[in-house]
């Protein structure tokens, strides 16, 4: 790959360490680089793509493009134990957006980004775009990911809508849900409103 230089700028040097790997992937292809060389151009590549995402600004507009197209390539792809065709349909069919946030971990800065994907066996159970503050990403922010400790995540303004269009996937059934009260005093009450269906109710 190339050797980096500090007179070129970031988005030349993402560029060029983007057109090394698609040839080394041409290459591989065609047999002229085995697979250890392929994992190590990948390695390198990865590299490349977190040193610039720590000396991006996202204050400076003209960064902008480039850390979006960062966070989608570099998110994790986190699986959920649920049914996207179930349990919300219309994010799947019409693109519709349901704010999606972790339950855990909210006192710290998120240092992640995301993909949520389900656990079913069809490819389009993905979520594609999420509401990020005043916007709409591609990826969510996330806590650090403890694989012992793996976070809560809450799908928020779901409703009975997408439970009367959901339908049985994969022997997936209905999820939890709960109601949120907020009051005046700034308290918050969480009563489980439906506990959802269990392995045995759905076969």
């Amino acid at each position: 790959m190339h050797e980096p230089s500090v007179r070129r700028s970031l988005r030349e040097w993402l560029h060029d360490s983007q057109m090394d790997l698609f040839d080394i992937h041409t290459g591989y292809s065609s047999g002229t680089y085995d697979l250890g060389q392929r994992a190590w151009a990948e390695q390198l590549y990865l590299s490349i793509c977190h040193y610039i995402q720590q000396h991006l600004d996202p204050s400076n507009r003209a960064h902008r493009p480039i850390i979006d197209e960062l966070q989608e390539r570099m998110a994790d792809k986190i699986y959920v134990n649920f049914s996207l065709f179930q349990s919300m349909p219309d994010a799947w069919g019409i693109d519709q957006l349901f704010p999606v946030l972790p339950l855990e971990g909210l006192n710290k800065t998120p240092q992640r980004r995301a993909v949520l994907l389900d656990i079913t066996c069809d490819s389009d159970g993905t979520i594609d775009h999420y509401v990020d503050g005043d916007g709409i990403a591609t990826t969510m922010p996330m806590p650090e990911y403890d694989v012992d400790n793996p976070p809560m995540l809450g799908f928020f303004m779901v409703g009975a809508y997408q439970e009367i269009l959901g339908n049985m996937n994969n022997l997936f059934g209905d999820t939890e849900a709960v109601d949120v009260f907020a009051f005046p005093d700034g308290s918050v009450e969480v009563p489980l409103s439906d506990e959802g269906d269990t392995v045995a109710d759905m076969l």
